[in-house]
């Protein structure tokens, strides 16, 4: 048996480049090497023989260690999120906020759990006189204070959209935990005026906190 020394190179082939899977298994592959000397064999797929054996091979560590565990962990993530909604991703060059948040609605809707965020206002349109008159009359009841607020929002286009992949959404809930009305005696004076088919907007304010709980139904 002949013994030779000889530098490899590893690449993921091009039209794997954005694959989460070929990214996390190329990963798993080098932190699992890195610093150790290990068995590396090629095989031949036809015949399930060995035709090169390394018996000492090892990686020269030239990266951060930390962070290719973390590029790992992340993509690990995904890909435990493609096999959840059965989708596959496209990783872009770079990611973004939005992307992140993307991230954290598919989170919260694979372990049915709500997302929890902050509020500064929010503004509703009504275009019946009725439904005005009794969000009115709710938060007169109470003084105008600390009411909470469902709203749920559905739609045909309502979907998550992420790295190229698509979810799309049953609805999401909204929970306001605490809300008035901003200026509650100028929206009756308007209510007063209001014509059926006018729109009128209510805007409601945090009251004693700024909480707001979002949960999100995929379609089935």
């Amino acid at each position: 048996m002949s013994v030779h020394k000889a530098k490899i190179n590893f690449k993921v082939r091009d039209e794997y480049i954005n694959d989460v899977e070929a990214n996390r298994d190329f990963l798993k592959f080098y932190i699992y090497t890195e610093g150790q000397q290990v068995t590396l064999a090629f095989k031949d797929l036809k015949s399930n023989k060995d035709f090169i054996v390394s018996s000492n091979f090892h990686i020269d560590n030239k990266g951060n260690h930390d962070d290719l565990r973390k590029k790992f962990s992340f993509l690990q993530h995904l890909y435990e999120l493609e096999q959840f909604f059965g989708v596959r991703f496209t990783l872009p060059d770079k990611i973004t906020k939005e992307d992140r948040e993307g991230i954290r609605v598919l989170d919260s809707i694979k372990e049915n759990t709500t997302i929890k965020k902050r509020f500064n206002n929010l503004t509703c349109t009504i275009t019946e006189k009725e439904t005005l008159k009794n969000i009115i009359d709710i938060y007169e009841q109470k003084n105008n204070k600390g009411l909470i607020l469902k709203v749920t929002s559905s739609g045909e286009e309502a979907r998550v959209e992420l790295f190229g992949a698509t979810i799309p959404l049953e609805k999401m809930e909204a929970t306001y935990d605490n809300t008035k009305i901003d200026d509650l005696e100028k929206l009756k004076r308007k209510y007063a005026d209001m014509e059926e088919g006018e729109t009128i907007k209510v805007k409601l304010l945090p009251d004693t906190n700024n909480i707001v709980e979002e949960k999100y139904f995929v379609k089935k």
